[in-house]
């Protein structure tokens, strides 16, 4: 195939994939709005939010981002900005695969671009936003790591170490990534020396320097770093963490707090099974297997399937790797013997599931941009420096489709949330403001902080966290996201103020 086919395919699927994110102002990813959040108030040192929060931009190892928004000086709003990284992010997911495969196959085909069903991933629908962004540039890395494979070890060790410097400050997982899957390559190299083993491992064992550097500044990082306000115990998860972990590759964020596969999902994870399990039947257009990928493969599985759930209060990390797996897989791939038919239904297949999936994915932006826009218009009716406390109606506290979306109170309304991400994240809550803040936390259901008459609910009962204890005195206003399941009751405590759409806000008085 030429090389404009192949850059025809590649705009066309990069257009399947980034116009249904442009088509829409605000996306449906869980965690993005704590993002959005945190870039305003990088952004704006001196609003009415520099009395609650501080921001100083750290060398963390999960910096992409916020160093991107750092020096490239704030360039547009915070919204607009975050479209911008995940355009970026689908841009080079699918680019990246097809770069691998490029180096592992020796030519460019079209088949690497059946990765941009994976663009709508369960880590995209989650908004880890640093991650996803950084994912693209790991699978370059190993893609040079495999181009260099013929030069002097030096060499490739002295292009690594900046290169895997960079990758670290900008996520340690995609780092992690990955240093696992050239571990994977070299130990490969190794097996594959037979008797020679020996020689083999003494004699590339100095390719370990450009990833041992980073692992030393991460226990620097670990042993000098403040305390993490949402870390816990890790924790390898359950059964269902890793049946979660093996959908998550099209899988979205779901309303118990985990990973669901829709119907269209679904429909797309067939259609890559059966083109695989028709590529590797012999008598018939099959998959050629590139030999260098073999052992990148096998690590990178075998760091999906053996990863924790929770590492020191980050969670759902055993979805972030799963997908790439399947990117690899599919860059590690070529289909031969393949007659116009069989090319021609591989092609349409795919396209269709791509365009079903891109579909799906701008119907679940458009809904949830309405949502916001009417929560933007409710904002108008509170002060810059307003303290917001968010609730949600009985039942729905696990309901992640808007567990974060308060946090769009700091860009609309330059008000305090307490569910603002923090820590790792170079924001910092002012020690006066700690009672009032739950680091990661959600929206919290109603009951627990009014009872069942609408009376409130001062003291924090059994197995709830302190920090809505006497919460009149700690917030200015009380923000419903949910439309009341029953009639509100009288409360002299809460005053309406504005009612739109699914958002119920009031003013909270004092007590005579």
């Amino acid at each position: 195939m030429t090389m404009s086919r192949v850059l025809l395919a590649y705009l066309l699927v990069v257009a399947a994939v980034t116009l249904p994110i442009l088509a829409n102002p605000y996306l449906p990813l869980v965690d993005l709005p704590n993002h959005i959040a945190r870039h305003f108030i990088a952004a704006n040192p001196q609003s009415a939010l520099s009395q609650y929060f501080d921001y100083s931009l750290d060398l963390t190892p999960n910096s992409a981002v916020d160093l991107l928004w750092s020096i490239t000086g704030h360039p547009f709003g915070a919204v607009a900005f975050s479209h911008f990284v995940f355009i970026t992010y689908a841009v080079n997911l699918v680019g990246s695969a097809m770069v691998l495969a490029r180096v592992v196959h020796g030519k460019w085909s079209i088949w690497p671009l059946a990765s941009g069903l994976l663009v709508y991933n369960a880590t995209f629908f989650w908004g880890f936003q640093n991650f996803i962004f950084t994912v693209p540039f790991a699978i370059y890395g190993l893609a040079l790591w495999l181009s260099l494979e013929a030069r002097s070890n030096w060499l490739r060790i002295a292009v690594f170490i900046p290169l895997s410097l960079l990758l670290f400050w900008m996520h340690l997982f995609a780092f992690v990534l990955l240093a696992v899957a050239a571990l994977g390559r070299e130990l490969q190299r190794v097996f594959e020396a037979g008797k020679a083993w020996p020689k083999a491992l003494l004699g590339n064992i100095s390719l370990g320097i450009p990833f041992l550097i980073p692992a030393a500044l991460l226990a620097y990082v670990i042993i000098t770093a403040p305390p993490n306000p949402a870390a816990t115990a890790s924790d390898f998860g359950s059964f269902v963490d890793r049946y979660y972990a093996l959908i998550s590759p099209l899988g979205t964020a779901s309303g118990n707090g985990a990973t669901g596969l829709t119907a269209i999902g679904a429909l797309v994870f067939g259609v890559l099974l059966l083109t695989f399990y028709f590529g590797v039947r012999r008598d018939s257009p099959h998959l050629h297997f590139a030999r260098q990928m073999k052992g990148p493969l096998v690590a990178v599985l075998l760091l999906s399937v053996f990863i924790p759930s929770s590492i020191n209060g980050v969670a759902l990390v055993q979805i972030r790797f799963p997908f790439v797996l399947m990117i690899l897989l599919i860059a590690a791939t070529r289909w031969q013997h393949v007659h116009q038919g069989a090319a021609r239904a591989i092609t349409i297949a795919i396209s269709v599931a791509l365009i079903l999936r891109g579909g799906e994915f701008y119907l679940n932006a458009a809904d949830y941009s309405r949502d916001i826009i009417t929560l933007e218009r409710v904002l108008e009716k509170v002060p810059a420096g307003s303290r917001i406390l968010p609730i949600r109606s009985a039942g729905n506290e696990r309901d992640t489709r808007l567990w974060h979306a308060q946090a769009y109170a700091v860009p609309m309304a330059e008000s305090f949330v307490p569910t603002l991400f923090q820590g790792v994240h170079s924001l910092r809550l002012k020690p006066e403001w700690s009672t009032a803040a739950h680091p990661a936390g959600m929206s919290i259901d109603r009951r627990r902080v009014l009872d069942p008459s609408g009376g409130v609910i001062r003291s924090a009962t059994a197995n709830s966290a302190a920090f809505w204890a006497d919460w009149p005195d700690k917030f200015t206003h009380l923000l419903l996201m949910d439309p009341p399941a029953e009639a509100w009751p009288a409360n002299p405590t809460l005053r309406k103020i504005d009612q739109q759409g699914r958002f119920t806000l009031f003013e909270v008085q004092p007590d005579d």
